[in-house]
């Protein structure tokens, strides 16, 4: 479990060691595009609440198949 709720992320990096991840949390941030998620295979649980999406390619059940 990683919770980085509130730290004024603007990008999602650094992530690509975290294969083991499950639960990830991003909420209360300024993300407004997702990348850097594509290796975290065992991710079940992504919280992205109060961002700024714009675009969520990454988040195809292909490359995040546990994500529900």
């Amino acid at each position: 479990h990683l919770c980085l709720k509130g730290n004024q992320i603007k990008r999602v990096a650094g992530l690509e060691n975290t294969k083991h991840l499950h639960v990830l949390d991003l909420s209360v941030n300024h993300i407004t595009r997702l990348s850097g998620l594509k290796n975290l295979h065992l991710l079940g649980s992504l919280n992205l609440e109060k961002n700024q999406i714009r675009e969520i390619q990454e988040l195809e059940h292909n490359k995040l198949p546990l994500l529900r």
